[in-house]
């Protein structure tokens, strides 16, 4: 696929996928919530309630690195074989 096809393609996606967050985190940068979470061997709660917009900023932040470690272990693990001293080996059926 084209380079410029793909930055196109990636600029929607961007534009479709972050205006409506944008507007979301606008819309309730006033409110607060109290976060808790009970999983029935621990159970969680924040000590006093956080906005919406830097609950989304953390979840994003978290899911931007919990990805990134992802990508280069998987990266790691599946490197291509080396090529043959000789160079890349003819497809036999071609």
């Amino acid at each position: 696929m084209n380079i410029k096809i793909k930055l196109i393609v990636a600029a929607v996606v961007l534009l479709l996928g972050g205006l409506p967050t944008a507007l979301f985190a606008i819309q309730n940068a006033g409110r607060v919530t109290g976060l808790s979470l009970n999983t029935g061997v621990f159970a969680f709660e924040l000590a006093e309630p956080m906005a919406i917009p830097v609950l989304m900023g953390i979840t994003f932040a978290v899911g931007l690195l919990v990805g990134g470690i992802v990508t280069l272990v998987l990266r790691n693990r599946m490197r291509a074989a080396p090529l043959p001293i000789g160079g890349a080996q003819s497809d036999p059926w071609t």
